[in-house]
């Protein structure tokens, strides 16, 4: 891993790191400045809103989870 690839260092997924590095070395490797503009936009736009978009799923599901939970409880107490 490069100096400058400190971002990568926060993923402690390895799968996801290893996706993310090759995904880096294609980008460093690459010549078509059209291709790198193209990428940048499905970067930004797809791939962050569907980690936005899963991350906001899986809160929710813990946090009706929780609620279930307290639920149950205040039943048991009640």
């Amino acid at each position: 891993m490069m100096a400058d690839d400190f971002w990568l260092t926060r993923i402690r997924d390895n799968r996801v790191r290893g996706l993310l590095a090759e995904l880096a070395e294609a980008i460093s490797e690459c010549d078509d400045p059209d291709l790198l503009h193209l990428l940048k936009g499905s970067l930004k736009l797809g791939l962050a809103n569907q980690a936005a978009l899963r991350e906001d799923e899986l809160r929710h599901e813990h946090h009706q989870r929780k609620l279930s939970a307290m639920s149950r409880r205040s039943r048991r107490l009640g």
